[in-house]
């Protein structure tokens, strides 16, 4: 990838996700609820100031301190200027529409268009509308006949995703990619058409959504209640959930992994144990970025089929196996290494500190626990949190409470790697 793409990526990321307040792609374990909270020190390993930087307002001085500056440099007698004047009725008028201004704050956090917006940029995905505009402009018309879709009802459709940013309206409803439609087709690298295309995963989980009341009643995770099975069994036993899923973190993982891969030093170690890694494609950039390494994905049955045929195709086939089993069984011995990503926060504090003891006790002499998560102090992704807590109870921390957890297994903090998109990467010794 060339310098300077990857930023731009992540700008036009965060543009799509502020479009369609869309969050990260679903975690990969279920969970229960939170104990009690109680006083934490602070863990060793975090310093004071890895606190959480509050953000300083960039709004302009208030008018009553512009108009005693005009006066003081404009009219030393006092009078009554012109710009003293304008300033007053500026004053009067923000003072009116205040209470808009308040209004308007509510609707921008809330809007259903949003959720229109996020609907209707996974209509496209599915129609291969981003793909047909790959090569140039097309009229509405065309991509009608050419997706088999009602042409009036896509043109619709189409000017909404110009209005907001996916495609560009021209003259003749004519439509072009814009720079969100860009992100979107399925050959772009950052993966993010799986994000918004159909699976059946995606629209159970917004139906669990639809029941945040009762978890918010309970403190309980609701997906199960809503649909009769766990997210995990619906995977485990139905392909089509589990091809969109496996899909999403794999993105993320082509996302992540290279950030990963470069701003840890990896030298020193020689064998790598994921844990809960779904296709290995995380494992898969590490052990490509590092040809001295060796990897083992620990996966449960059927994520662990997929894996090995995920793996086997690749280039560090011959440097990698897939084991059978979880994070709450005895893992391979002698690891240098173990990571875990986006794993805890699927968890509730005793199965999370459960996860890492069994980390711990893989370890060879001097390895250490990579922990990859987006910590609510830097990522402040509380949408995400309010997801976890429907699908599995699980929950997102800051780098505080993870300390905690990990002094609880018996680690500590060494430092945090700043990765990228609000992770980083906790590395964790004995």
């Amino acid at each position: 990838m060339r310098a300077g793409t990857s930023d731009r990526l992540l700008s036009d990321e965060a543009a799509l996700s502020l479009v369609t307040r869309r969050s990260d792609p679903p975690p990969r374990r279920p969970g229960g609820g939170r104990r009690a909270a109680r006083p934490r020190p602070l863990p060793a390993g975090l310093a004071d100031g890895d606190a959480a930087t509050p953000m300083t307002s960039t709004a302009p001085p208030p008018p009553h301190r512009l108009a005693g500056a005009a006066r003081s440099l404009l009219d030393p007698d006092g009078r009554a200027t012109l710009l003293d004047r304008a300033v007053r009725s500026a004053r009067t008028v923000r003072d009116r529409v205040a209470p808009r201004g308040a209004e308007q704050r509510l609707d921008d956090v809330t809007r259903l268009a949003n959720l229109v917006t996020a609907e209707a940029a996974g209509v496209a995905v599915d129609l291969g509308l981003f793909d047909l505009l790959a090569d140039g402009p097309r009229a509405a018309d065309a991509l009608a006949a050419a997706t088999g879709t009602d042409p009036d009802a896509l043109e619709r459709l189409c000017r909404h995703l110009a209005r907001r940013g996916f495609l560009a309206e021209r003259p003749a409803t004519v439509f072009a990619l814009a720079d969100l439609g860009q992100l979107l087709r399925r050959d772009h690298p950052s993966g993010r058409a799986v994000q918004f295309g159909a699976s059946a995963a995606r629209t159970r989980m917004a139906q669990a959504l639809s029941r945040l009341d009762l978890a918010v009643r309970t403190g309980r995770p609701v997906y199960e209640t809503v649909h009769g099975s766990s997210l995990w069994e619906q995977v485990a036993r139905d392909p089509a959930v589990a091809e969109g899923f496996d899909a999403e973190m794999t993105a993320h993982a082509r996302r992540l992994g290279p950030h990963l891969a470069t701003r840890l030093d990896w030298s020193s170690a020689t064998r790598v144990i994921d844990v809960g890694g779904g296709t290995g494609e995380l494992l898969r950039q590490l052990l490509l970025h590092h040809d001295h390494l060796q990897g083992t994905l620990v996966e449960l049955s059927r994520a662990a089929a997929r894996a090995r045929a995920h793996l086997a195709a690749s280039e560090v086939a011959g440097r990698c196996e897939v084991v059978e089993s979880d994070a709450f069984s005895e893992l391979p011995a002698g690891a240098d290494a173990c990571v875990l990503s986006w794993i805890l926060h699927d968890w509730d504090d005793d199965h999370a500190v459960a996860i890492l003891e069994r980390c711990h006790a893989a370890l060879a002499p001097g390895g250490r626990v990579v922990v990859v998560e987006q910590p609510l102090d830097l990522a402040g992704n509380t949408d995400l949190d309010l997801r976890l807590l429907v699908y599995f109870g699980g929950r997102e921390r800051t780098r505080h409470e993870y300390g905690v957890l990990a002094a609880e297994a018996g680690l500590r903090v060494l430092r945090w790697t700043p990765l990228t998109g609000g992770f980083a990467a906790a590395e964790l010794v004995g």
